[in-house]
């Protein structure tokens, strides 16, 4: 026995299963949507990152490869009169007019973990050509040393104004943590 059916209603049913296909259809279509573009975006910021990771791997090289700017050790006073003696020999300066030359304790930068150990020059009857270039030669050439103090003044006794006294500090960097107290 067979129900006898409306051709209208058929027709509604095909109408409602259409647009409910539409309907799931347009869904699908969104959430695939969605999710191709969370993937771009995901892509993109992938892409950054590694971006950002090759240009800090770079840095790092660039870094490995430049000299240190900081010693982890003390450099022993001989090695510092060496130093002072090549560079001296360098720049075609007359040692003899180092009249002293001191070696005061390293000293601590704020709340670094860097020392400062300086090294006094006081240096006579120079010019100012003279004393530029033995500096030069001193800390230029990845040297890590640096003029800290330059002081230049006129001796009285002199009637040559070309010639200058000179009181000048060279110093470079430790790296060397405070230690933590574990008593108290």
């Amino acid at each position: 026995m067979t129900i006898p059916t409306n051709p209208a209603v058929q027709h509604d049913r095909g109408l409602v299963l259409a647009g409910v296909c539409v309907v799931v259809l347009m869904v699908l279509s969104l959430w695939i949507y969605g999710r191709m573009a969370r993937s771009i975006t995901a892509a993109t910021d992938s892409i950054d990152q590694w971006t950002q990771c090759d240009v800090l791997a770079s840095q790092i090289q660039t870094l490995r490869t430049q000299p240190s700017m900081a010693d982890d050790r003390v450099m022993q006073d001989s090695d510092m009169t060496r130093r002072i003696a090549q560079a001296a020999a360098k720049s075609s300066f007359n040692t003899q007019k180092i009249v002293s030359t001191t070696y005061p304790d390293a000293h601590r930068i704020g709340r670094t973990p860097y020392l400062e150990k300086p090294t006094e020059l006081q240096i006579r009857k120079v010019t100012l050509k003279q004393t530029l270039d033995l500096l030069y030669a001193l800390t230029g050439g990845g040297s890590q040393l640096s003029v800290t103090q330059l002081q230049f003044t006129t001796p009285h006794e002199e009637s040559d104004r070309q010639l200058w006294t000179v009181m000048t500090t060279v110093s470079y960097l430790i790296y060397e943590p405070p230690t933590k107290n574990t008593g108290s």
